[in-house]
């Protein structure tokens, strides 16, 4: 779907939330492919939004209690874009977003070390993804969260 059908499904489906966004393109049209599931206080806390096409993953969501639960990223001109769904989130949890200039690059070590890190203190992945960011190569972001 387009860009404007997305946003008329998530108005049409408001009962529903996103679970996952993928972003693809057909000749030169971008698109978007999406999942959906029920809106429940037990397992969504309530609040959600989406966010397409930025070039980072902003601190604010994260400081205002949200965690990104689907992300997607592609490239353009070698520098990556963000597609998000966010999930305001009560149980525990963390994204990292290591960076002093606010993107969301972890170098495969980096990425490694937060793992273990994290799993360590019982906290599993819910949402990671690998990126190409040229200079760099490939990169990694996502958020983990308390496992039951």
């Amino acid at each position: 779907m387009t860009k404007d059908q997305l946003s008329d499904k998530v108005s049409a489906l408001s009962d529903l939330r996103i679970t996952t966004l993928t972003r693809y393109v057909v000749g030169n049209q971008v698109l978007f492919a999406a999942t959906w599931g029920k809106r429940t206080a037990e397992d969504w806390h309530g609040d959600w939004y989406y966010s397409i096409g930025k070039t980072g993953l902003d601190h604010g969501p994260f400081s205002d209690g949200y965690k990104a639960i689907s992300l997607s990223v592609y490239s353009v001109n070698g520098a990556p874009v963000f597609d998000v769904v966010w999930q305001r989130y009560s149980g525990g949890g963390s994204d990292f977003v290591p960076t002093a200039d606010g993107t969301a690059h972890l170098e495969p070590a980096s990425f490694e070390t937060t793992y273990k890190y994290e799993t360590g203190r019982g906290f599993g992945p819910r949402a990671v993804v690998g990126y190409y960011y040229e200079g760099c190569g490939i990169l990694y972001a996502g958020t983990f969260e308390k496992d039951s």
